[in-house]
């Protein structure tokens, strides 16, 4: 039975539990590297980290020092400032990018042959519970062509299964079953663990070539579709492709089209030697009817599909999808088959930008190897808690505007008035049910009237330690500036039927740092004083392009920062952690326990603890509220909920229903623009009109 969903919000000696978010087994809060250590062992080590000198271990607590020798606003009068010999700043510190490059592919020493002479039907060799490898076949034209076909015929169903088509096949191959033990259909999510990288060795006499096919994969940023003009275009760098020594070579694209009650594969192939010698082609009609398509491949081996209709109109909007042929903009799926000698074969990349030792985001080539345990340089589950050693330049920009006061997790995302220098007031993001409690539980004792910033001391953020902390006066906050509630839908519609759906668990709050800093100054707090002296040289946030688009095993670069409970302290202190996202897992409408419907069900993404790799996100109560950044430092959601012992759910700030902050669609009578706007008309001396 699904457990209830709580979350504790804010603690002191005894926590405040508010019921929505976060019910939690201890033994799931251990980082990927620290399953099995006692607590005192945790923060032994996280102690030493923190202390340690090393490059790759340097304390959080100094980062916001970046602009120190540059910022003359400090106070000339200060002496003998807290910490003034600590070690430096995580991001004054070099960060290597060293490249990284893919591991040798180790092929079998020993092959004999499995099937002699012709094959006639690769079922019975192949369809197998578990894709067979190293199969040897006589290197017969035949069986190259028999082998071929089947590859081909049995990744278009896989293709069509994931992608959601509605169309029938006599049979699926056996290594794609797409049911657990119950018998029930397995998720996206973990029927992309099921793609094989498929291959077949034929043997000539002692000379052995490989046939391989498998599927190449991308994060969103690298697979996106556009349109323009009404084409459709999605470009790929095919550069590992082009100048590997494979022969043979067909790349192949798969995307789902929908239109009415129909859903078709769209399945394109391109033979690359054809390719290289007719670089611009000419407009062709596809397997669908109704649209063309035209290939092209630059001089940087970047190829470019285009798509055209014979009739209509393009969306990747599903509510159009009786007017229009609708298609998913990251769900595009590309496979590549080649032949290769023993020994040459290798792993390639699509990606854009050439992967580093220190990302910490897979680095990615097929499904396959990202979810292989045989491949410890690869791997990388769904995602992951980051650990203290892990140096990383975009946490080191997170750090300097995520912070906790109260409860909860928050983040400044904007100046209130940035055409004005001796403005201190800037706006924070957090959940609707951290904020509420921050308003209405004040003056309850076990809310902590603190300030406290990011620091990889687990010791000094659950002792509020006076360097990273700061008492602050409920004065010095504009609880819930605004809300997302009373959303208008994109058509300029409100949701009469269920009132929640037009709520979400997102506000938007204000600070005024000027007290803060005096009081810093008042008490020799260079830290505090640092970091908030630093936010005037922040730009505001922008909000992500992908959002709305977003899908159920899309691959993505997601960051988030935030200050989780401490279970090994019962749940009476915090700590700082970091996390990426790689895979969403699931989108859904997330679910309110009763009682908290009025946080609203809204778009949203899942994740959860992948417990064969013994990973666990760590990511608890007072972690509500904590933002979602893409590779672009652009904003996707907040953290909102645990679901059970090992689920996480998230809320997205759009869908393709509703635009709450309203910079998209100007029909959300309530959404935070049309709010400022009027904040504005009635007072310009106080508010700037803000560009998310």
């Amino acid at each position: 039975m699904k457990l209830k969903k709580q979350i504790l919000l804010t603690l002191n000696s005894l926590p405040i539990v508010f019921s929505i978010s976060c019910s939690i087994n201890e033994k799931k809060l251990s980082d990927d590297k620290e399953i099995n250590k006692t607590p005192s062992d945790k923060t032994k080590e996280e102690n030493i980290d923190s202390k340690n000198t090393d490059s790759n271990s340097t304390p959080v607590s100094n980062l916001e020092n970046t602009k120190k020798e540059e910022d003359n606003n400090l106070n000339p009068t200060i002496e003998n400032p807290k910490n003034e010999n600590e070690n430096e700043l995580h991001d004054s510190k070099e960060i290597k990018e060293e490249l990284f490059n893919f591991p040798t592919i180790i092929e079998p020493e020993n092959l004999s042959i499995s099937h002699n002479g012709n094959i006639y039907n690769p079922k019975k060799i192949f369809d197998l519970d578990k894709f067979p490898k190293n199969i040897v076949l006589e290197d017969i034209s035949t069986n190259k062509q028999i082998v071929s076909s089947y590859f081909n015929s049995e990744m278009k169903k896989v293709y069509s299964t994931i992608l959601g088509a509605n169309e029938f096949f006599d049979s699926i191959p056996k290594w794609f079953n797409f049911y657990d033990q119950n018998y029930q259909q397995l998720a996206k999510k973990d029927l992309y663990k099921k793609i094989p990288d498929m291959h077949v060795w034929f043997k000539n006499n002692d000379q052995y070539t490989k046939l391989v096919k498998k599927n190449i994969i991308d994060y969103v940023q690298d697979n996106e579709l556009i349109l323009d003009n009404n084409i459709l275009s999605i470009e790929k760098n095919i550069s590992d492709f082009i100048l590997s020594s494979f022969k043979n070579r067909t790349l192949s694209l798969y995307a789902l089209v929908k239109n009415n009650f129909s859903s078709s594969i769209l399945e394109i192939k391109v033979n690359i030697e054809e390719l290289l010698n007719n670089k611009i082609q000419e407009w062709k009609n596809s397997n669908l009817n109704f649209l063309e398509y035209k290939i092209s491949l630059s001089d940087d081996n970047k190829i470019k599909f285009e798509f055209r209709l014979k009739n209509g109109l393009f969306s990747f909007d599903h509510n159009e999808i009786n007017s229009k042929y609708v298609f998913e903009k990251y769900n595009t799926l590309f496979d590549i088959m080649y032949e290769v000698e023993k020994d040459n074969d290798k792993h390639i990349s699509f990606s854009n930008k050439k992967y580093l030792k220190n990302d910490l985001h897979a680095k990615l080539t097929t499904n396959e190897i990202l979810y292989s345990s045989e491949n410890k340089e690869l791997i990388a589950n769904n995602g992951r808690r980051i650990l203290s050693e892990e140096n990383n330049k975009m946490f080191n920009e997170i750090r300097k505007r995520v912070f906790t006061i109260g409860g909860g997790t928050s983040t400044m995302i904007s100046k209130v008035k940035p055409s004005d220098e001796n403005n201190y007031l800037y706006y924070f993001i957090t959940n609707r049910h951290v904020s509420d409690i921050l308003e209405s539980r004040w003056n309850d004792h076990r809310v902590i009237k603190k300030v406290i910033i990011p620091d990889l001391d687990d010791s000094k953020i659950r002792n509020y330690d006076n360097d990273i902390s700061l008492d602050v006066d409920k004065n010095w906050l504009t609880i819930n500036f605004w809300q997302a509630i009373n959303q208008n839908r994109r058509d300029g519609t409100l949701n009469n039927s269920n009132i929640n759906l037009n709520n979400a668990d997102i506000s938007i709050n204000i600070i005024n740092i000027k007290p803060i800093i005096d009081k810093a100054k008042l008490e020799n707090n260079l830290k505090i004083l640092n970091y908030f002296e630093n936010w005037k040289n922040l730009k505001p946030l922008k909000l992500s392009k992908k959002i709305k688009y977003l899908d159920s095993g899309n691959l993505v670069n997601f960051y988030l920062s935030s200050f989780p409970t401490d279970p090994y302290a019962g749940f009476t202190g915090k700590r700082y952690r970091e996390h990426i996202v790689n895979r969403i897992e699931d989108i859904i409408m997330n679910d309110q326990p009763q009682g908290f419907e009025k946080y609203g069900y809204f778009k949203s993404f899942k994740m959860q603890d992948d417990l064969s790799l013994n990973s666990r996100y760590d990511l608890i109560s007072v972690g509500s509220g904590s933002l979602v950044f893409d590779e672009n430092m652009d904003m996707i959601g907040l953290f909102m909920q645990n679901i059970g012992d090992n689920e996480y759910g998230f809320g997205l700030f759009s869908s393709f229903d509703y635009d709450y902050f309203g910079y998209e669609n100007d029909k959300n009578l309530n959404s935070f623009k049309k709010f400022l706007q009027n904040k504005v008309n009635s007072e310009p001396e106080k508010f700037d009109l803000i560009e998310f």
